[in-house]
């Protein structure tokens, strides 16, 4: 049902209390009206444009406002300056979800303030400008450094400082600033809609942290293999692979040898001589004794080159510094004599 120019209904006065029910109302009431009325020479005289306005007013009453988006934008390729076609634009995109699309086409409207359709129906465009607004907030970030780029979810929204405030639809956001050689700062967000929310950011340089550390990179001594924590480490677990070799091996010479001692084993009368009856126990005894006494005198070696190294490198060790800007706790250990020592800040 189309409602004329002259008899549409009276605006209703639920319209400040069930944002809903202005929602139904604000897609009936532009339906009605921006299909009824009269339209200018120009769209009279394009055909093509008018069934387009009326394909996208039919997806409308249908519920189908994306698809009557689409319409309405092919509809204003045709006539950009057209107040009606800005219009159903506007709310189409609205009715669709898309805000800040549709607070761009109601100020685009607004440019059009001297064109007869918008003087004879100012106060309708008022109601869906009201609507709208109500949605959108203003977003501003001045401060430095200069060019610093600012994110709102992963999306750009300006450079430091931003001469224009950005118009988005209202809620929460993941905001970042973030400039090459400075911290970024990164932190929730909140825009308010009908205000304008302007943050004053400084980024803090990090030339400052990377020369320090730099310093004291150039007043370390340089660390040459033997001071290598792992060599320590690898010297004493071989003195101490040696030291069980040499058990295990004076064990089985032990061994070997009470059998090449055991008179009942070795020497029976009339028979073979002890040599000739148990000689492999006395070669094994004395393969084992070589065994055991390489393998202590390794393990004294690996030992004693394990302490030296310990000793050495604990005193040429720097303690690591302790960066206050950092989470966590710093320390260091290094073995000793009869122990491990630890230091660290907390």
């Amino acid at each position: 049902m189309h409602l004329s120019s002259t008899d549409r209904a009276p605006r209703p006065p639920l319209w400040a209390r069930s944002s809903k029910l202005r929602r139904r109302l604000l897609t009936l009431a532009s339906c009605c009206l921006l299909a009824s009325v009269p339209r200018p020479a120009s769209a009279q005289d394009s055909s093509s444009l008018e069934a387009l306005i009326q394909e996208g007013i039919r997806l409308r009453r249908d519920g189908d406002d994306e698809k009557a988006l689409d319409v309405f934008r092919q509809a204003e390729r045709l006539q950009p300056s057209s107040v009606r076609v800005l219009l159903h634009l506007a709310t189409a995109a609205q009715a669709a979800g898309h805000w800040v699309e549709a607070d761009t086409y109601i100020r685009r409207v607004f440019e059009y303030r001297d064109d007869p359709y918008y003087r004879r129906y100012q106060s309708d465009i008022a109601m869906v400008e009201q609507i709208i607004s109500a949605r959108i907030g203003r977003f501003q970030v001045v401060g430095s450094p200069k060019g610093a780029e600012v994110r709102l979810n992963g999306r750009v929204v300006g450079r430091v400082p931003m001469d224009e405030p950005e118009r988005l639809e209202a809620g929460n956001y993941q905001l970042e600033v973030v400039s090459n050689g400075h911290y970024a700062l990164r932190r929730p967000q909140r825009i308010p809609a009908g205000v304008l929310t302007r943050e004053v950011v400084e980024l803090g340089p990090e030339r400052a942290a990377s020369s320090t550390s730099a310093a004291i990179e150039a007043d370390s001594p340089p660390h040459s293999w033997w001071s290598q924590p792992w060599l320590g480490w690898t010297l004493a677990g071989a003195s101490a692979a040696s030291l069980v070799t040499a058990g295990v091996a004076f064990s089985v010479r032990e061994q070997q040898a009470s059998r090449w001692n055991d008179d009942s084993r070795c020497v029976r009368p009339g028979g073979q001589t002890r040599e000739q009856q148990c000689g492999g126990e006395y070669g094994d005894a004395r393969l084992a004794e070589r065994i055991g006494i390489t393998a202590s005198i390794g393990a004294v070696v690996f030992g004693g080159a394990a302490a030296l190294q310990f000793l050495t490198r604990s005193s040429d060790e720097v303690p690591e510094r302790f960066d206050g800007a950092s989470a966590g706790v710093k320390a260091s250990c290094t073995p000793g004599w009869l122990g491990v020592s630890c230091e660290g800040r907390f």
